[in-house]
């Protein structure tokens, strides 16, 4: 440190020594078809062979795969679910990393048993569009009218809609009988707002 006045200087010297870099990653989950679809996708992985072991690009990779996930249908995938095991041998800059992903909740049941639910792939059953009236505050306890079948969706109203079904379907993302993506639910609350009715 060096001081002037009522000012302090200060110099900081570092020495990092060796970057530790990734030898080698593996995928460990005891649901076999699940970790079937993470192997489908390393190809897109931000951890590479030979890449420095660094915190911020771990986490990325956790939200890339937890994306990833919640798009192939795995709705209650989170990112917390997802951690990583770094084995790193005495007098080596190389690290073995495992990258560990919850295969599903534990529930106890009435009797205080534990138990492994696991994560499975999630369907759309049925689109339903609930076409509440401008007026309608309470939305909870409105009574809808009359239901009108187009195109495998379900159009719930009161008095006739001011959106035609047929608007409404030529943006339609979600459909029943694909498997759950968040993708296509973000996209279509984006499409929804731009109708300006």
């Amino acid at each position: 440190t060096t001081m002037h006045k009522h000012k302090v200087k200060v110099n900081y010297y570092v020495n990092p020594k060796e970057l530790y870099v990734i030898s080698s990653l593996k995928y460990s989950c005891l649901d076999s078809t699940l970790l079937n679809v993470i192997y489908a996708d390393t190809i897109n992985s931000l951890l590479k062979k030979g890449n420095a072991l660094d915190a911020n690009r771990l986490n990325d990779e956790r939200i890339r795969m937890t994306d990833y996930l919640q798009s192939v249908g795995y709705y209650d995938m989170k990112k917390e679910y997802i951690t990583y095991v770094a084995d790193t041998a005495r007098y080596s800059n190389e690290v073995n990393l495992q990258m560990r992903i919850r295969s599903g909740r534990t529930i106890v049941d009435d009797e205080g048993n534990r138990k492994l639910i696991h994560f499975k792939k999630y369907r759309v059953a049925e689109v339903n569009y609930l076409m509440y009236p401008t007026s309608h505050t309470f939305k909870r306890d409105f009574i809808f009218a009359d239901t009108l079948l187009f195109d495998g969706a379900n159009y719930l109203y009161d008095k006739l809609p001011t959106l035609r079904p047929k608007v409404l379907g030529n943006v339609a993302l979600i459909q029943p009988g694909e498997y759950y993506n968040r993708h296509d639910v973000s996209d279509s609350y984006l499409y929804y707002g731009r109708f300006n009715a």
